[in-house]
């Protein structure tokens, strides 16, 4: 009698046919979808899984390939529940079908863009959430203003305002405080902002940049 090794027989053909049912070789790069974007900026995702720059079907490989190494692995939880099982890659195969990707960090695609991550790799957080300001003078959004964030964790990280004034950081649960490195001749108001990130998204930490009025041409 013919005998099937049953163990591993539900995960390769259930993302055989998810991959061929939703994608047919379509892939998703990271670097189209930022375009949209008017700040040129290169945007990482939680879901390239291979760190190859390009949202594809082959993140959920990799992603199946490191529960199957490694189910303790945090990483693996995609879905956050706990632990890895086969539902954390057809999640991940939904999401980017779907285009719904999540970003964890700018990297350095231009001069006016930076970040400095130490200690913990964003890439590598579950349960993150958004802290984001604006700069602005008046009715005047300030584009290109570094911004930087310290806090738990070992957290160092810096980016700039975008076109529109504002800045975003991903961050897990914990304290932070964040800066706004001063501009020659002109000040903050306030200086820095100290947040808790306790479960929820956080919104308005703006500061407002007095003297930028004075300019001729700014007010």
């Amino acid at each position: 009698m013919l005998k099937h090794g049953l163990k591993n027989a539900p995960v390769f053909p259930v993302l055989l046919i998810m991959l061929l049912y939703l994608y047919g070789g379509t892939i998703f790069f990271a670097e189209n979808l930022s375009q949209a974007n008017p700040n040129p900026v290169e945007i990482s995702y939680r879901e390239d899984f291979n760190a190859d720059g390009i949202i594809s079907v082959a993140d959920a490989i990799a992603l199946l390939l490191l529960g199957r190494d490694d189910p303790g692995n945090s990483v693996a939880d995609y879905n956050g529940d706990g632990k890895y099982s086969i539902t954390d890659v057809i999640k991940l195969l939904l999401n980017i079908r779907a285009g719904n990707l999540t970003p964890v960090n700018d990297t350095t695609a231009t001069d006016s863009t930076t970040s400095d991550t130490t200690a913990t790799d964003m890439t590598a957080l579950n349960n993150t959430y958004t802290i984001q300001g604006r700069v602005y003078c008046a009715a005047i959004s300030i584009a290109n203003v570094q911004i930087l964030l310290s806090g738990d964790n070992d957290m160092q990280s810096t980016t700039f305002t975008e076109a529109n004034g504002f800045y975003t950081f991903i961050v897990p649960k914990g304290r932070y405080t964040i800066i706004p490195v001063e501009v020659s001749g002109y000040g903050f108001n306030p200086v820095s902002r100290d947040v808790i990130v306790s479960g929820s998204d956080i919104y308005n930490q703006d500061f407002f940049l007095f003297g930028w009025e004075s300019i001729p041409g700014n007010n």
